[in-house]
């Protein structure tokens, strides 16, 4: 069961990678170690328990006296005790993954981290793929451009790193105020070859066996799905009525009818406490105060706070909270690719110091 209890997830800090597919893997992959790590612990400690259990037993056994009043309470003790741990464990489980319930059978299904809202009856194909949950990739032909130019760009950072390694670590230097260490986009340029012999060395190699076995893999890559579990997430993906979503908390998977989310989208929307309808797109306007501003400040330019040329709106949509009532959305809007999405980054390297200076941050 991939459960993992909140006090154990991982969250990435780094706020360049946070909204990324690969961070999120590792996170997760890095939550499940700790969890088994420390479920090893604590069949260790169990084991230890036991132990010193069966020897206060053979050394109360050997007092025949006392030893039916110590198996009497011993025993009701036990059955007391477990009895309020079980209920505080399956209460905890029951928000961390909620049994999954037929939208129109009164009968709850086997406890999955599915759970279906809407009216589409899952095939068991279907089921097997999304218990998967939303970060299982299936295995695909790897595409060897994109293979070359993520290689490329790994040994560009490592000519880079070469290149400006005195001045990486001035910048690196903790007196340099934050706000100062926030730099602009990187250029395309690439330092030239010939600088350092072993770095060109481990490059070339490096680029040669990495191409070898990535060709060598294609012939023998199997798959992780079924032929039936693909057909499964095609018909899953191009389904008009419904929509699938990770649950606000415990990590299960939800269908909804897309109607549903819609409705739920539009209630959200129309409270006008919280939002209000534009007559049309700001964007552009706040552009411009935007680059006004920053002509005001001499220590910064559009590029060190990467404005991007063709920004868009932030995106809406529902996460559901399937642990309350009626299933409401937590509302979102991702900030990617928005006019605001480089200040930001800059406000928090400016905010960063003093955030990291209260007494209650952990790091």
């Amino acid at each position: 069961m991939d459960i993992i209890p909140n006090g154990l997830k991982v969250k990435n800090p780094l706020l360049s990678t946070y909204y990324t597919d690969h961070s999120e893997r590792l996170c997760h992959t890095l939550s499940k170690k700790l969890r088994n790590h420390l479920i090893s612990i604590l069949y260790s400690k169990q084991e230890n328990i036991k132990k010193e259990l069966s020897n206060l037993e053979t050394l109360i056994n050997n007092q025949t006296s006392i030893q039916t009043d110590f198996t009497r309470i011993r025993q009701e003790i036990y059955i007391t005790h477990f009895t309020s741990l079980q209920r505080k464990k399956d209460c905890k489980l029951s928000k961390l993954l909620p049994a999954t319930w037929g939208h129109n059978s009164g009968t709850p299904n086997p406890p999955s981290n599915i759970v279906n809202l809407s009216n589409y009856t899952l095939s068991p194909e279907e089921k097997s793929v999304l218990s998967r949950g939303l970060s299982f990739c299936p295995a695909t032909p790897t595409n060897m451009i994109q293979f070359c130019g993520d290689l490329e760009a790994y040994f560009r950072r490592l000519r880079l790193k070469e290149y400006f390694q005195d001045n990486t670590e001035q910048c690196t230097d903790t007196r340099v105020p934050s706000h100062q260490q926030h730099k602009k986009k990187n250029s395309t340029w690439t330092p030239p070859e010939g600088r350092n012999d072993s770095l060109d060395l481990y490059i070339e190699c490096f680029r040669r066996r990495a191409q070898a076995e990535i060709v060598e893999q294609q012939h023998r890559l199997p798959h992780n799905l079924s032929r039936a579990e693909r057909n499964a997430i095609h018909s899953l993906r191009n389904h008009p009525d419904i929509i699938i979503k990770e649950a606000d908390k415990g990590g299960a998977v939800v269908i909804m009818n897309r109607s549903d989310y819609q409705k739920e989208a539009a209630r959200q929307l129309s409270n006008t406490k919280f939002y209000r309808p534009l007559p049309s797109d700001p964007t552009e306007e706040y552009t411009k105060k935007l680059q006004h501003l920053l002509r005001t400040l001499p220590t910064l330019t559009p590029e060190e706070i990467n404005i991007p040329l063709e920004p868009r709106p932030g995106l809406f949509y529902l996460l559901p909270k399937i642990h309350k009532p009626g299933n409401p959305g937590r509302p979102i809007i991702s900030g990617i690719g928005t006019l605001t999405e480089g200040l930001s980054g800059y406000m928090d390297s400016l905010l960063r110091p003093y955030a990291t200076s209260t007494p209650s941050y952990l790091r």
